[in-house]
């Protein structure tokens, strides 16, 4: 018997940004200008448990195009696994995304534009924020500019490089920035960065926020913190700005980004869908998990090679049905689920890329549980069948 406890827990290997302050060193006064300038702070309202009591997600944010674009974490702005929604949707159903800012380390932010998410990434926690109008709905001027951060790669990153994190944790009014030296890199299997480790420390609000070297260039993202099972100290993880999707700098160079792209839930279609599993979303070889949309076509059969466990799942988290490489849709089944898949940890895998086969065939119709049930065999008037 499958623990369907565990569908839910293997995704919540990390606690997000919890932590407490450092204090900042070695840059340069134009530098943290500049810095300054360019955080953001993202709220978005989200639906409650009550129509009356709308809820709130807060993170931080670095403004990384002139233009007004804006990169955070995904998980500030939309669900990366079942809970509260479906993986991969939005927080606001009008994909509003209220964004402040300070000219000045003194100045409390103050809600000045209104955003809206133009691409994003769920497996990798990324999203990208284009402003689009100020505060009271009216457009921006064609000739409106932002103070921007450069972007850098890990390839200059050593173990012991100074990093400086800047962002708006929770009940601080004022921009926020702790120090602390870069730890070491965690690897995905196709030799990729997949995290920065440091101990420069984050807070509840830094999420999506800057990681700056000491020449003010953004070259990662504050997206967790991991604590517990094993880990002395607390370990904060940053995704490295390199993995922003080649798509999203190539449209960006081309103009404006108008539509909304969500990547990172792949749409199982009919028939067989290969997927790869590469290490991007786990960390310390722990166990992590995938989601995919499922066809609207009733009943459906889904087998998984290699026999993982898997698992539907309703927008609140709910396990509704667990299997061992093989499980049945019925037709009564809610159309609001996903298949969660459970990847192994990378050593119980071989340390490599895990290449996943998914068949997805149409089910057999009738009572509960037909679908689980074997074929008949076939009769045989003749008499037994030679072996």
């Amino acid at each position: 018997m499958i623990d369907t406890r565990s569908l839910r827990a293997a995704a919540c290997v990390m606690f997000l940004l919890a932590a407490g302050p450092a204090h900042a060193q070695e840059l340069s006064q134009s530098v943290t200008r500049r810095a300054v300038r360019a955080a953001v702070k993202i709220t978005v309202e989200a639906p409650g448990s009550r129509p009356d009591r709308p809820r709130t997600s807060t993170g931080s944010g670095s403004i990384i195009d002139p233009r007004g674009y804006i990169l955070t974490n995904f998980h500030v702005v939309g669900n990366t696994t079942p809970g509260a929604g479906a993986p991969g949707s939005l927080f606001s159903a009008t994909n509003e995304v209220r964004i402040a800012m300070v000219d000045t380390a003194r100045e409390a932010a103050t809600v000045r534009y209104i955003g809206r998410v133009v691409r994003a990434d769920v497996r990798l926690d990324l999203a990208l924020i284009r402003i689009v109008s100020d505060v009271h709905g009216n457009p921006l001027p064609a000739s409106t500019r932002f103070s921007a951060i450069q972007l850098a790669d890990t390839t200059h990153l050593r173990p012991g490089t100074r990093l400086y994190a800047f962002g708006f944790p929770l009940g601080v009014h004022t921009i926020n920035v702790t120090s602390g030296e870069m730890s070491g890199f965690q690897m995905n299997s196709r030799d990729q960065v997949a995290w920065i480790r440091t101990d420069a420390e984050f807070n509840p609000g830094n999420s999506g926020g800057m990681l700056l070297d000491r020449q003010g260039r953004l070259v990662a993202v504050p997206t967790a913190v991991m604590s517990g099972r094993g880990t002395l100290e607390p370990i904060e993880l940053a995704r490295p700005v390199e993995r922003v999707p080649s798509e999203w700098r190539r449209d960006l160079r081309r103009g404006h980004l108008e539509d909304t792209v969500i990547e990172g839930i792949p749409e199982l279609a009919m028939g067989d869908t290969a997927h790869e599993a590469v290490g991007d979303s786990s960390t310390f070889d722990r166990p992590e998990m995938h989601y995919f949309r499922l066809p609207t076509q009733r009943p459906l059969r889904i087998e998984v090679s290699p026999a993982l466990t898997i698992g539907l799942l309703a927008e609140n988290g709910f396990v509704v049905r667990e299997g061992q490489g093989e499980i049945s849709i019925q037709a009564s089944d809610p159309q609001n689920m996903v298949l969660g898949m459970m990847i192994p940890a990378r050593q119980e895998s071989g340390g490599g890329t895990l290449a996943i086969r998914i068949r997805t065939r149409a089910g057999r119709t009738g009572p509960p549980g037909w679908d689980d049930m074997p074929p008949p065999r076939p009769s045989n008037p003749t008499g037994p069948a030679n072996p």
